[in-house]
């Protein structure tokens, strides 16, 4: 018996009686599937991430046990436990730990056209998310980092902050990303930064305060943000160097609005403005 049916549909190719050119119709069927397995010894545990918040956010909402992650590897890849949030949205008194029976599969495969095709891709897609391991589910997750992102327009208006993440964000420029094992260089940028805009209330309240890694085994990381990543949205990162010349948020609001309008041609205009206002 299988651990889960699945239902799907796709779009099979076929020529009617007395026609000379194929149609389309769609057709529906069910895939018998098993979770693919392994044992803790299988997938050891690589990275443990502790939250340092009373607070259940980000992949703590959505992996682990609320307090940490444990981080498996297997198959060159990383694996964290899944909770129902995941998969649903749901009230946080009603979170729990996820299990088969919880996983949902989109069964539309538009680009298939025959049911070998449409079943070898969703089985495809379910294999590459999933895996058991000692009969909880695990979901395949990215290697942590810690990125240093900045919200508001400075001088305590929004602020400055030194979290985790999973993946990269095109927005945010590569420099505001480092390894976990990097904890000491994210921690001085984060000092910066938040000097740099005014943000004095993040060096005292906590904002720099990110999650704790163990890193039981260093070979699995690999990220190299430097390389991995781009130089982010450039528009963004003109708002942000004005705002880090700003001293009051008014004026970096201002000059944000200036830096919106189309017949701005670069940022030195900006840049002229927040200065003579800085001086007023």
């Amino acid at each position: 018996m299988s651990d889960r049916k699945f239902r799907y549909r796709y779009d099979e190719s076929y020529v009617p009686p007395r026609c000379r050119k194929p149609r389309l119709r769609e057709i529906e069927g069910v895939l018998e599937y098993d979770f693919r397995r392994a044992t803790a010894a299988e997938a050891p545990v690589a990275i443990m991430q502790r939250n340092r918040s009373r607070l259940q956010l980000g992949e703590h909402q959505h992996h682990g046990d609320g307090r940490r992650i444990e981080y498996r590897w297997h198959g060159g890849r990383l694996w964290a436990p899944v909770r129902l949030s995941s998969l649903v949205c749901l009230n946080g008194a009603r979170n729990r730990r996820a299990t088969v029976r919880d996983v949902y599969a989109r069964g539309w495969n538009h680009e298939s056209h025959d049911h070998a095709s449409a079943c070898a891709a969703l089985k495809g897609g379910l294999d590459a998310r999933w895996l058991l391991v000692d009969g909880v589910l695990h979901e395949s997750i990215g290697e942590p980092l810690l990125v240093v992102q900045t919200f508001g327009l400075g001088c305590n208006h929004g602020g400055t902050a030194l979290l985790t993440d999973n993946s990269y964000n095109p927005n945010i420029a590569a420099s505001a990303y480092f390894r976990i094992d990097e904890r000491g260089k994210a921690e001085a940028e984060f000092r910066r930064v938040a000097e740099r805009r005014g943000d004095t209330n993040s060096l005292t309240n906590g904002s720099g305060d990110a999650d704790d890694f163990d890193v039981l085994m260093p070979e699995v990381l690999r990220r190299r943000p430097s390389k991995d990543h781009g130089d982010g949205d450039p528009f963004i990162n003109q708002v942000e160097g004005v705002v880090r010349r700003a001293k009051d948020p008014t004026v970096a609001g201002f000059a944000a609005l200036l830096l919106a309008v189309k017949d701005v041609p670069d940022g030195r205009i900006v840049s002229e403005a927040v200065g003579r206002l800085n001086r007023a």
